[in-house]
């Protein structure tokens, strides 16, 4: 299962490697600055989504090694109220999704 996991995740993190390797090869020889600008916009999109995978990775490394700190959180939905283990960061994000998905639609 962890060799799966592994294995996907190597592709994963190839796909925007090889978007920011391969942009910033194409902007050292473009000229057009508009041109360069969209490039520079599609290295830090793959930038910011490779720190993100990478993040995962590391947080779900820190759970599975019960090195994060869990805590219970209660989550109130139209059908009820439940409690569940979560970390942290994991509300934070989740918090920040939801911020930043309403500022979007607006």
């Amino acid at each position: 299962m962890k060799s799966v996991f592994w294995a996907n995740m190597s592709h994963e993190i190839c796909t925007p490697l090889n978007a920011i390797v391969g942009f910033s090869e194409i902007i050292a020889v473009t000229e057009n600055e508009e041109e360069k600008l969209q490039y520079l916009e599609i290295i830090q999109k793959n930038s910011n989504l490779l720190l993100q995978l990478i993040n995962d990775i590391l947080d779900l490394s820190r759970i599975e090694s019960g090195k994060s700190e869990m805590h219970l959180l209660k989550v109130i939905r139209p059908e009820g109220e439940y409690w569940t283990s979560t970390d942290r960061n994991r509300v934070m994000q989740v918090l920040f999704n939801f911020l930043s998905n309403a500022i979007k639609s607006s």
